[in-house]
This record gives structure tokens, sequence and C-alpha cells, in this order.
């Protein structure tokens, strides 16, 4: 479940269209893969900066076809994409998330973090 640091729920896809569209392009095994493989990574830690989790090189990953079938290998569509796709499995897992945007740094994704709701 997705929260905004006020402790809001967020039940919403931003950029719907763009998201969908390029959603379309991918398989269902595909999606299936990439939505497996983020659950793990959101199983695994507290804190989460989207931009880390894919990693430089998605060669050999779940994580390929979202640049060369969903994005027609464009990285930077690829990059929001992922960013979406990141959001849509935080908004969809069983645990409390919030996240920020730190937009005085470096990081390029949004960094999403367990909170406690009561």
């Amino acid at each position: 479940m997705l929260y905004t640091v006020d402790r809001q729920r967020i039940d919403y896809i931003p950029h719907r269209q763009d998201y969908d569209r390029w959603r379309a392009r991918l398989s269902a095994d595909q999606l299936q893969a990439i939505t497996e493989e983020l659950e793990k990574v959101l199983n695994q830690g507290e804190v989460h900066v989207s931009s880390f989790v894919p990693g430089s090189d998605w060669t050999g990953t779940v994580y390929q076809p979202i640049y060369e079938i969903g994005c027609d290998e464009d990285e930077r569509q690829a990059a929001f994409f992922f960013g979406i796709l990141m959001w849509v499995a935080v908004m969809n897992h069983p645990d409390a998330w919030s996240f920020l945007k730190y937009k005085e740094s470096n990081i390029q994704g949004m960094t999403y973090f367990r909170i406690t709701v009561d």
C-alpha cells in the first residue's frame, strides 16, 4: 500500500496513458516476471531507490523487455516506465510504504520506505 508522507493512501497510477501504452507492448509473461521480481525486491528491505533497483545494464534481466519492447529502446522512456512499474508494485504491496523525491541530490529515482499506519 502506498501513502503520502502525511499518511494519505494513494490508489492511482501516474501518467496513466503512457503506462498503459508501454504496458500493452509487453506480454503477460514479461509483465508477470517484472512484477514478481519487484515484489522480491520490496520484500528484502525497508528502503528502496527505484533507479537503483534495475541497475545500469538490464541485459539478461526481467527488465530488458521494458527497454527493448515496451519503450522501443528509448532509455529515458524505459527509465520512466520502470519508475511507474515500481510505483504500481509498491502500491500493490501488502505493507505500508511512503516515498520521497530528493530534488537536491543526484538520485534520479523515487525513494520508497516502509511506514507504520494506524
